[in-house]
Parts: structure tokens; C-alpha cells; sequence
């Protein structure tokens, strides 16, 4: 990797294990199925590279469609540049966000809530001292649904400027679940949200279909076009042999239990909607070996 680099760019590694214990051991980062602990590192950020003048964040599950020089050189007064989280568009419906981003959360700015797949951190304009307080200051018993992007919310929400939804795209409810989405959206954040449907900077693959395993999905060949130049190319397209991937997959089966699983977030019935997908992942893997044989 290392000799594919142009001349102008170079690729450090740092062992965060160390600055954890030393520095941040009061933080709780909780984990999931979906969430390791790899993924609060972006936390850091701030404190890691205070040096820096800026410092542009990209999630791994990320295809990049437009030159992010212009992306990172978004000047701002604030302390980050981020795009709002689709979830926004639909909380003027009162749901499970609405409760979970108005009542538990209580931001200041409610409606400035972002996605924290694509952050661009002004750290000239973040006082170290002040930002480990209001990390350490996170109340533990706190419902963090959606753990270290509400974190990154909780910290920066009164102080965060808002950028052209096309930077972050977001798969899961602008493509697997669009029909739905852009009908029910609040008409304050439509053409926000079509203008990243119609013309995405930056794909980013947020639900659980990620195109590496469901490769017939929407915008997933923007995802195997860039793939196909990749050293890990082969080894790609033997995992989905394996997985008995096949071109008869039906993905609304699985669009319709992921749209229950992510809109019922806070409700018991997500238990319920997680065991009946959990069955149709299960079939389909049966139908899939069955018409291999």
C-alpha cells in the first residue's frame, strides 16, 4: 500500500490501545452485533490530532463519487461540518427518533441531529480541556440508541455546521427503503434529501445490506466498480460465492423486515421483527444452496 501512494500523501499508524487507558478509561463505550468499540475511536479525533488544523472522518462502508477536496475545504466558525441524519426527515411524525432524539436526548438543536459517517472536524475551533469534560460529563445511564454518533451529537450539536446532504448519502433509507422514505419525508427536508438521492458526493452504506454481501442491491455496483481495481478483489467475489449468493435474490423480503427493525428502535416489538428476518435470512440461504446444487 505504502508504494501506491503518491508522493503527496503519507500513512501513519497509531495504536490507540495506550491513549485509551491513559486518557479516556471513564468512557463507556457499550457494543453490539452492528457496533465493535473500533467505532467511538472517531471520539478522538479532537485529542489524538489537536495538531491538525482540520481532520476529515469517512466511515469504511463508504464509496466516494465526487473530489472531497471540496468537502475539506468547507470553512466554518463551528467545530464540525456534518450533514443531517435521514432520521430527521421523518421525526415530524412523532415516532420512535422523534421520542428518542426530542425526549431522551434533549439536544438544544434537535433538527441539527447528523449522521456521524462523514464528519469534518475543525479543530482549531475545539478547546481540548473543554471537549474531554463534556465526554466525561455523558450521563452513563443515558439510552444512547445509536451509542457514539448520539455521543458526537450530545458534544457538538449547539456547535456543529450543516452541510449539502449529497457528502453522505445514505443507503439504508435513501436507497433499500427510498419509495418509502421520500414519500413520508417532512417536506422541510425533501429536495435536501432527493438532491443526495439524485446525485450522491459520497454513498454511504448504512444499513445492513452492504453491497459486498448483496450485490444486487441499489447503488451497489458503485461499490464492485471500484472493487474490481482492488487487491481483495478475488477474495470478494469468493466470500459471495461461498455465501451462495445468487441472481434471483429477492431483496424485498429483507427490506420490508430491516424498515420494522430500524423504525421500531425503542419499541418490543423490534424483537419480534428481528426474529421473523432472522428466519427469512435463514430460508433464503436454503433456497440459495438448493438451486447450487
Amino acid at each position: 500500500l505504502l508504494l501506491n501512494l503518491p508522493n503527496n500523501y503519507s500513512l501513519r499508524i497509531f495504536d490507540i490501545s495506550n491513549f485509551i487507558k491513559n486518557n479516556v478509561s471513564f468512557l463507556d463505550m457499550k457494543t453490539n452485533n452492528h457496533v465493535t468499540v473500533e467505532t467511538y475511536y472517531r471520539l478522538f479525533i479532537p485529542i489524538v490530532m489537536k495538531d491538525y488544523e482540520k481532520v476529515l472522518y469517512l466511515d469504511s462502508d463508504i464509496c466516494i463519487n465526487y473530489d472531497i477536496t471540496e468537502l475539506f475545504d468547507i470553512e466554518s466558525n463551528k467545530m464540525i461540518s456534518a450533514t443531517r441524519d435521514t432520521m430527521i426527515g421523518l421525526i415530524h411524525k412523532k415516532n420512535q427518533e422523534y421520542s428518542h432524539i426530542i425526549n431522551n436526548l434533549q439536544l438544544q438543536k434537535p433538527y441539527d441531529y447528523v449522521n456521524a459517517g462523514v464528519v469534518l472536524f475543525h479543530i482549531n475551533n475545539i478547546d481540548i480541556k473543554s471537549y474531554i469534560s463534556k465526554l466525561s460529563n455523558i450521563p452513563q445511564n443515558l439510552d444512547l440508541s445509536y451509542l457514539d454518533q448520539d455521543m458526537l451529537n450530545l458534544i457538538f450539536n449547539s456547535d456543529v455546521n450543516i452541510i449539502d446532504k449529497r457528502w453522505n448519502y445514505e443507503h439504508g433509507r435513501l436507497g433499500i427503503q427510498s419509495l418509502n422514505y421520500l414519500k413520508d419525508v417532512d417536506k422541510v427536508y425533501k429536495n435536501e434529501m432527493l438532491n443526495s438521492y439524485n446525485t450522491p458526493y459520497i454513498v454511504h452504506y448504512t444499513s445492513f445490506f452492504k453491497p459486498w454481501v448483496y450485490p444486487y442491491n441499489k447503488e451497489a455496483q458503485i461499490f464492485w466498480n471500484f472493487a474490481r481495481y482492488s487487491p481483495y478483489y478475488d477474495d470478494l467475489i469468493f466470500k459471495l460465492q461461498c455465501n451462495k449468493i445468487v441472481p434471483f435474490m429477492k431483496p424485498d423480503w429483507f427490506k420490508y423486515y430491516e424498515y420494522k427493525i430500524r423504525s421500531l428502535i425503542h419499541s418490543k416489538k423490534q424483537k419480534h421483527y428481528i426474529k421473523k428476518f432472522a428466519k427469512m435470512h435463514l430460508l433464503y440461504k436454503k433456497l440459495c444452496i438448493i438451486s447450487n446444487k
